[in-house]
């Protein structure tokens, strides 16, 4: 489209050039096209075409006559394009731009009409026949015809004559704002205040911010605490900037498990201050203690495997910290299942795609299945005991904190984001936590 507009500004600059118009697909609207389609009235057409076919930028003068000339151009891709522009007269032009216009089905149909009343239709216009009916505009063409005038968008014969076509379409003016805009916060390559000055000389009312969420990092995705920012920028610019509105959006990402990627435990409990501090006084403490419980146990000028004790020193904490878990049993049967379950993780027939198919319960991944159901079932009850316990906001663990509102204005979690968080930290925490361990001894 920048390269038909700038080739119709500059025929229209041309001397004895009345008018000008896009005519073909690009006139439609369609997302693909062949060659640009120019139409224009000139008082000297042979001039016209010669300073067309001489213009800057042609590659290639494909033909020059009294009024028709075609060339190529190059297009930013490296591509060439073919750039057709007729000079017709003034009598016709409606005519002209009508056929040009297309499609050809479109206008198979409207001949057939023509031939009907025993006339005929072409680029010069409509005929009863020496006697020209209509060609100066479209809509005489439609009128005479007995049809609702066809905005150039519908012509594709998919309908249009079949019912009353709409009185207009909607147009770039209609448009009252845009609900949907990036910045440089993500990806976008303008600021806020740029975006909605530029948004006001479109005439938009409204427009809203939606950077990406943070799971998109090849598109610079924000953070919960780089959101907090972003928000109170958005509201500011919505102050200062007058004359439109500027309302706060973001393009959350669905993640695989059909979770929203919205403020998670990492970047919501963790982002505040004083649940990190609560957090940090329970493991400090608790860590200690669980190292010093475990490096009693180890054996003197034997070797034997760091890893697997530090997983045992971590899993302690976790259960502790991130569950509250104190009674034995539960403690015990939980311990069990995350044991079991990452040994079995580590098992490709377990976990790759291929081998996911479910062949019994004694299969590598039909026992993944069912470790993950009971892990789950475990989850869901501790969430449950956790959201009716009344002195849960008293209680120190972080999912006493989860099952509470959250900082932020993030409002409460839903059982499955909790056991999404808490599953996290079981199993990915876990192992790299006991590994960081085992190198640090």
């Amino acid at each position: 489209m920048p390269i038909a507009e700038a080739f119709v500004s500059r025929v229209a600059d041309l001397p004895g050039v009345a008018r000008v118009e896009i005519a073909g697909s690009l006139r439609r609207g369609q997302e693909t096209i062949g060659d640009i389609d120019i139409l224009c009235v000139a008082a000297d057409a042979p001039a016209t075409i010669k300073a067309f076919t001489a213009f800057d930028g042609v590659n290639t003068v494909l033909a020059k006559g009294d009024t028709k000339g075609s060339v190529t151009v190059t297009l930013e891709d490296g591509k060439d394009v073919q750039i057709d522009l007729r000079a017709v007269e003034p009598d016709a032009i409606g005519a002209a731009l009508q056929y040009f216009t297309g499609s050809k089905e479109h206008n198979v149909r409207l001949r057939e009409m023509a031939i009907k009343k025993k006339w005929r239709l072409n680029e010069y216009g409509l005929w009863d026949g020496e006697t020209r009916l209509a060609g100066k505009t479209e809509e005489q063409i439609y009128k005479k015809l007995g049809v609702p005038f066809v905005p150039p968008e519908l012509r594709e014969d998919r309908g249009e004559f079949d019912a009353a076509a709409p009185d207009d379409l909607l147009t770039l003016d209609h448009i009252r704002g845009d609900l949907h805009m990036h910045t440089t916060a993500s990806d976008g390559k303008n600021s806020i205040e740029e975006m909605a000055e530029a948004a006001k000389t479109l005439g938009y009312d409204y427009i809203a911010i939606c950077d990406h969420s943070k799971s998109s990092t090849i598109a610079n995705g924000l953070s919960i605490a780089r959101m907090e920012k972003h928000i109170e920028a958005i509201r500011a610019a919505d102050k200062k900037v007058k004359g439109i509105t500027i309302l706060v959006g973001c393009e959350c990402d669905i993640l695989p498990d059909g979770s929203l990627d919205r403020a998670r435990l990492r970047e919501s409990v963790f982002a505040d201050a004083d649940a990190r501090a609560r957090l940090e006084a329970i493991l400090h403490p608790l860590i200690r203690a669980a190292a010093a419980r475990e490096v009693a146990t180890w054996p003197l000028d034997t070797p034997f495997s760091i890893q697997e004790r530090m997983r045992t020193v971590t899993l302690t904490m976790i259960l502790r910290a991130v569950l509250g878990v104190v009674d034995d049993s539960r403690d015990r049967r939980l311990r069990e299942r995350i044991h079991e379950l990452l040994d079995l993780v580590q098992n490709p027939i377990a976990v790759l795609p291929a081998f996911q198919r479910e062949l019994g319960g004694r299969s590598p991944f039909g026992r993944l299945m069912a470790l993950v159901a009971e892990i789950d079932r475990m989850l869901y009850e501790e969430i449950g005991l956790r959201r009716y316990d009344p002195g849960s906001s008293e209680r120190d663990d972080v999912l006493s904190m989860l099952v509470g509102p959250q900082p932020h204005e993030a409002g409460f979690m839903s059982d499955r984001e909790i056991r999404d968080e808490l599953l996290t930290l079981l199993i990915a925490g876990h192992e790299t936590t006991a590994t960081a361990l085992a190198w640090t001894v």
